[in-house]
């Protein structure tokens, strides 16, 4: 199954950013899918700047892979493969609200896993050790 989506764990003093998408009218991770001809590195990087007005040295963590079955989504199988990105920056950008995102959120982690959705809770413990 080829790859996807990119996303981005962006972390700042200690905290981790997540944006509200106003079309899903929930946290998620910066990123998005990957458009034809575009890199992995490419699609997170873009998706980033689009969504967060952040620019940052991307280091590949790796391939995640979740099933959304029941879930209305535009893939057949229900099954995405995306590549995972991780940054850290001293100081971030001034947001700018857009047309797919009204806000981004900083979260402590670990104090807030339980309050994450259960695929957000579930990538920052898998990279528990970056954060």
């Amino acid at each position: 199954m080829p790859l996807t989506h990119a996303l981005v764990v962006l972390k700042h003093k200690g905290k981790i950013m997540l944006v509200f998408d106003r079309y899903k009218k929930k946290l998620q991770f910066p990123g998005g899918l990957i458009e034809a001809g575009e890199t992995a590195r490419e699609a997170a990087a873009r998706e980033l700047l689009e969504e967060t007005n952040q620019t940052a040295d991307l280091l590949f963590l790796g391939i995640m892979h979740w099933d959304l079955q029941g879930t209305r989504v535009l893939h057949q199988t229900g099954e995405v493969y995306g590549a995972l990105f991780f940054a850290e920056k001293e100081h971030l950008d001034v947001f700018l609200e857009n047309d797919e995102v009204s806000a981004c959120q900083m979260v402590a982690v670990p104090e807030e896993l339980g309050r994450l959705d259960p695929l957000i809770a579930g990538v920052l413990r898998a990279v528990s050790d970056r954060l």
